[in-house]
This record gives structure tokens, sequence and C-alpha cells, in this order.
């Protein structure tokens, strides 16, 4: 996952890109997500609450578990400890990637 420079409270312009992961045999590992028919992104405020998942796009083709958004409203509305996870939907089957956290500064 990767972010532009430091992410800033009221930022708008963001690009978050998830690389929805699982564990195999003890490995952290990419899951192949091209043939899903919805990928998205879930955020987590450091409050524990979490927004509702944003649709996103593929960084590349999906084989690779890299999804991307850019912000364009501002979410990030306070300082503190955020997590992210990339969801990946197949018809009524639903996988949730692994949390990740990164800091936002006021």
């Amino acid at each position: 996952m990767s972010f532009d420079d430091i992410i800033r409270v009221g930022n708008i312009g963001t690009v978050i890109v998830c690389t929805i992961t699982k564990i195999v045999n003890g490995v952290e590992t990419a899951v192949n997500v091209s043939g899903t028919t919805l990928v998205q992104i879930e955020i987590q405020k450091p409050d524990g609450e979490r927004l509702a998942p944003i649709t996103a796009s593929f960084l590349t083709t999906g084989i690779d578990g890299k999804i991307w958004y850019t912000d364009n409203t501002g979410i990030f509305t306070v300082g503190g400890r955020w997590k992210v996870r990339g969801i990946a939907t197949t018809g009524t089957v639903v996988f949730k990637g692994s949390w990740y956290g990164f800091s936002v500064d006021e």
C-alpha cells in the first residue's frame, strides 16, 4: 500500500493503493482479484468508526491483488492512526483483506 507523501487532515487528492492479501502457509500472499465483479476499499477512522466501502479500480489487471482510489472529497478529517483494507466481491462471495494501519497528521 502506498500514499502520496504525508497524509494530512483535509488533504484532497490522496491516492490509496491496497494489495488484497491473505495468509497462505504462514506467508502473506496477494489475492488474484482479476475475476471479481466489485473491488472496494474500506477505511477505519482512529476512533474505530468504519466509513462505507468505496468503489475502487484495479491498479493493473487485478492478478497482483492491487486496487486503488483517489480521495476527491477529503475523507481524512482527524489526525491519528487510520486503517485500510481491500474488499473483493464476486456474486455472493465477499473476501475482505487484511487491515493496514497508517498515520494522518494534523
